[in-house]
């Protein structure tokens, strides 16, 4: 929502409000992340055999508590810190009576090219770091486009097919998280879990992700291929309705 609120918003409070809303965000990141990655294990071991499941378990009990010492971390202290700042932000946004329409199009048309940067990236080498930049993106601009609740059929496709490539993204993101958590696990135990166990769970993740990331990037492109000027045009023209 901020990023729509560029125009009646100063540079200097807009960055203000941006980054207590990063800094506030990241106090979250370590319980999100580690919930993530206990979620994600869950869902392989239904597609490897039970005796595998079972030789995986030390994993699984090392994940389950990396998320219990997140959650331990998460001090009150901290949400009791970042809650009146929050709550500020909010009420500075709340006496913002009007949005110019031309405002409105210039962020939706900036959201839709920084979209468009980063598929390029993500379609020239599919890193974990672009993939993700990519999904980032993806998930602004139909966050954007849902705030503003227009009736338009195509623009909720277009929607629709963001939130689906940006599920997918999400997904591949989760395996990345899950892969340094086994690396980490590997270097910081000796229980580690037979190779055959271990093999099988990596040969499933590889086999999630050369998947995952063939459909971001075939939905990336057909999302990407629209010119800038006609999603603004798109938005535009349902502004004028509305």
């Amino acid at each position: 929502m901020l990023r729509l609120l560029r125009g009646p918003l100063s540079k200097q409070s807009y960055r203000r409000y941006n980054l207590i809303l990063r800094d506030a965000g990241r106090e979250l990141v370590e319980v999100r992340d580690t919930k993530v990655a206990v979620d994600t294990f869950d869902a392989l071991m239904t597609r490897l055999t039970i005796s595998k499941s079972n030789a995986l378990s030390p994993f699984q009990t090392y994940l389950k508590r990396e998320h219990l010492n997140a959650r331990r971390q998460l001090k009150s202290k901290q949400l009791l810190f970042w809650s009146p700042k929050l709550q500020g932000v909010i009420k500075n946004i709340q006496r913002i009576n009007k949005v110019n329409a031309d405002d409105t199009v210039t962020n939706i048309k900036r959201a839709y090219k920084k979209m468009q940067k980063s598929f390029a990236i993500a379609h020239q080498s599919a890193t974990d770091v672009a993939l993700h930049e990519l999904r980032k993106q993806s998930k602004c601009l139909a966050s954007q486009l849902e705030i503003l609740n227009f009736s338009s059929k195509k623009l909720q496709r277009y929607i629709k097919c963001i939130r689906k490539m940006a599920k997918h993204l999400g997904r591949d993101r989760d395996l990345v998280l899950l892969s340094a958590n086994l690396a980490s696990f590997k270097s910081l135990t000796r229980n580690t879990p037979s190779s055959t166990a271990l093999e099988a769970l990596l040969k499933t993740m590889r086999q999630q992700h050369r998947k995952l990331t063939k459909k971001s990037i075939k939905a990336a492109k057909k999302l990407s291929a629209y010119k800038a000027r006609k999603i603004a045009h798109m938005v535009g023209a349902q502004l004028v309705q509305s």
